[in-house]
């Protein structure tokens, strides 16, 4: 990782990895087509895994009247004959409902997500890294945290990046609290002639309880006299900030069902091969900064998993990062603003050109200050923005059990882009979202390379193949009030 970065980077750095479980959505659009017969409009539920799912239904018209209110069985199908664009929500106990913008006959796929449950297991182990070579002045350093998934590209959440738990270490006279994921093995560093010991053999990282997720791990080095830095400004990122990857690990699928499991993980795959990239968002505007980010893909039977193998600030002119595989490298480009309330990003393969573009160029306003989310939603976005998709998400900020933020999604809306728009009103009455708990909107423009919405061509799962770009902004708000 570049060696030059500023302590304010290092901040917003922890702004998008302040996200890694942040929105709990499988999908960044929960909603596909498949063929169906021409004449008619035809609604599949289905949950996470793909399994239908029992389901109610409500049919809202653009002028905010409800038609239909149903409920569906599971592996049926909700068939009627398209008279005029309307608005279908699905909703089912203990998922997040979403509505979908039905704009024309064809077949709709719509996935829920479940309401996350606010438990957290504990994955504990080693990750042997080997020490540095006695009279060196670098420092070995690793850590373990959750691989990245599809969805996780434009949302991060350094809870499962950084625990929120914290270990002591003793080193250069100092007791500090380090983040439980990190590793600092055994070894004595000279720095400025004098040996200083640090010991720190063991990871602790919380995960979410019953789920099945993927791990990676890093081990690589990092200068003494930056350690002491750290140590002194209690600065914690900056150990990662700073830490020249050298290898990399990936975990097998781990379920933790009990309240804690020891998984030992190694980092055996090294940190090589090099490239250089002429960043997208060349500039950062006053109030923003940019981040690229090699990323490693995996493939698997249940998606692709992304690890960060290097990082580095987006400017002028060629830039270069690290991987351990070129041919399944991609790279994430970031801009985003130092309140976090905007972000552009930008993936594609390194064999790309993607064009230069400004970013942030999005912005959200309400037209009714007293009921935000039911008037009026008025977007400014730049030409080049009419086929996306839309993706508005009415959400709660708070705290978890574990004393990290969380955003929990309480309802999703799935549209074609308009200039100005009106959320179904009389489904979110019918859905009693007029809570005071909802506190933040959030509204993504997606480039899913591809025309249309949707594409109506038989079936079409949406994924990392379409996906090549999202402008997000995120308003704080207070509801119905």
């Amino acid at each position: 990782m570049h060696k030059l970065f500023t302590r304010t980077l290092t901040q917003v750095v922890i702004s998008f990895f302040y996200f890694t479980n942040l929105v709990f959505a499988a999908n960044l659009v929960p909603v596909d087509t498949f063929a169906t017969d021409s004449s008619k409009v035809s609604i599949k539920i289905i949950n996470e895994e793909g399994t239908p799912l029992e389901a109610s239904i409500l049919v809202e018209t653009l002028d905010h009247r409800l038609v239909e209110k149903l409920e569906l069985s599971a592996g049926s199908n909700f068939i009627f004959h398209f008279k005029e664009e309307v608005y279908v929500t699905a909703y089912s106990y203990g998922y997040t409902p979403v509505s979908v913008f039905v704009t024309g006959v064809g077949g709709y796929r719509i996935q829920l997500s479940r309401t996350p449950i606010d438990q957290y297991s504990v994955l504990q182990g080693q990750l042997p890294i080997g020490v540095s070579t006695f009279g060196s002045s670098d420092v070995k350093l690793g850590f373990v945290a959750k691989a990245l998934e599809f969805s996780d590209l434009a949302s991060f959440e350094m809870s499962s990046f950084l625990s929120p738990y914290t270990d002591s270490i003793s080193a250069y006279a100092m007791t500090w609290q380090m983040p439980s994921n990190i590793i600092v093995p055994s070894q004595i560093v000279f720095i400025t002639l004098a040996p200083v010991p640090i010991d720190k053999d063991s990871y602790r990282l919380p995960v979410a309880t019953g789920k099945s997720q993927r791990y990676f791990s890093v081990s690589g080095r990092i200068p003494g006299i930056d350690v002491v830095s750290a140590f002194r400004n209690k600065n914690t990122w900056s150990l990662i900030d700073l830490l020249e990857i050298q290898k990399i690990g990936v975990s097998p699928e781990v379920l933790i069902t009990q309240s804690s499991l020891t998984r030992n993980f190694t980092a055996d795959r090294n940190v090589r091969q090099s490239f250089l990239y002429k960043p997208i968002f060349a500039t950062a505007p006053a109030n923003t900064r940019g981040i690229s980010m090699a990323l490693l893909e995996e493939v698997s039977p249940s998606g692709s998993i992304f690890i960060p193998t290097d990082i580095n600030l987006t400017g002028s002119g060629n830039k270069t990062l690290k991987t351990a595989d070129i041919t399944k490298t991609r790279v994430l480009e970031l801009l985003v603003t130092t309140s976090g309330d905007r972000i552009s990003a930008r993936l594609y393969k390194i064999q790309e050109a993607p064009a230069k573009e400004t970013g942030l160029q999005m912005t959200l306003n309400f037209q009714n200050q007293r009921f935000p989310m039911l008037g009026r939603w008025e977007i400014s976005a730049p030409p080049g923005y009419e086929k996306r998709t839309m993706v508005a998400r009415i959400e709660k900020q708070a705290k978890s059990s574990i004393g990290a933020k969380k955003t929990y999604e309480n309802w999703v809306l799935i549209q074609p882009y308009q200039r100005n728009f009106e959320v179904p009103q009389a489904t979110l009455r019918e859905l009693n979202l007029a809570d005071s708990q909802s506190n933040q909107a959030t509204l993504d423009l997606i480039d899913m390379g591809i025309s249309g919405y949707p594409r109506m061509e038989g079936d079409k799962k949406f994924g990392l193949k379409e996906f090549k770009g999202l402008d997000r902004v995120q308003k704080q708000i207070t509801l119905f009030r």
